[in-house]
């Protein structure tokens, strides 16, 4: 009565794979009833293997991770065939979909933004450096939104933040699928173009992202303007990724010397100025 009530499936299979016994749990997990499954070839009929599938799953001896349509399953299988009171191949199946569920969500909350739901800096330094060394050129633009604070202080923080939203949909009709923007904190982000043909090609797409985000944007009955002082920075010597960050922030900073809404590319000059930002 515990093995036919139990919350994991159990069914007892002939050598062949013909389900002898099944318990209840077939109804939840499988929509069928035990007498339904016995008869059927389980690895086949009912869990639609290929021979290669089933044949790993028999010889395993760790738990098998399985996808069934929207389920996530973990299998254990155990031959008893040499017990003579039970002669058969049991099976025992686990549902594990609420849990791998939660773990994927928690995964995606701790590499994404809850605002935006873009990449955070984590996800975004990831990869970044998975581009590296790349098969061709990349760039990275580094992005702070200029008149942010004074928007944030004026109407508040919840009109602020969906300022910020409406910024990264603008942004991201100029970016390309293979492209990441990233938030990396407050009204700060990152771009990773990849790949790109030159520098002058990411000014580019700095000067469109520049464009794009300075018509009005309207946060309920009040009408505000920003605009983006953006670094750009071509991957170049071998530089890791920290340092191509680093250079992108340096000229996002030069690009605010000069006044609201410009592009600056990083050169190596930049490495020896000192400024200060007000």
């Amino acid at each position: 009565m515990l093995v036919h009530h139990a919350s994991d499936l159990i069914v007892v299979l002939e050598e062949n794979g013909v389900v002898r016994y099944a318990n209840t749990a077939s109804l939840k997990l499988l929509d069928l009833s035990p007498e339904a499954l016995v008869g059927q070839h389980f690895w086949f009929d009912v869990l639609g293997l290929t021979h290669q599938d089933m044949e790993l799953v028999q010889s395993s001896s760790e738990p098998f991770e399985l996808l069934l349509g929207d389920r996530d399953l973990v299998l254990q299988v155990s031959n008893l065939l040499h017990i003579p009171e039970l002669r058969g191949v049991v099976v025992n199946v686990r549902d594990m979909t609420y849990s791998k569920n939660l773990e994927r969500s928690l995964r995606y909350q701790a590499l994404h933004d809850p605002l935006t739901d873009l990449p955070n800096r984590r996800l975004f330094e990831a990869e970044l450096t998975r581009a590296l060394p790349p098969e061709s050129l990349l760039a990275v633009l580094f992005i702070d939104l200029d008149g942010f604070k004074q928007v944030n202080d004026t109407y508040g923080h919840d009109l602020g933040d969906d300022l910020l939203v409406q910024v990264s949909q603008r942004m991201q009709f100029c970016l390309r699928e293979t492209d990441t923007l990233a938030r990396i904190g407050g009204d700060e982000f990152t771009v990773l173009l990849d790949p790109i043909e030159n520098l002058d090609e990411a000014v580019q797409v700095a000067e469109r992202i520049i464009s794009v985000i300075q018509p009005a944007f309207h946060l309920e009955q009040f009408e505000v303007f920003v605009d983006a002082s953006i670094g750009v920075v071509l991957e170049e010597d071998g530089i890791g990724s920290d340092e191509i960050v680093h250079r992108a922030d340096i000229a996002m900073y030069q690009a605010k010397r000069r006044g609201r809404g410009q592009a600056v590319a990083f050169n190596a000059d930049m490495l020896t100025d000192t400024f200060t930002i007000h």
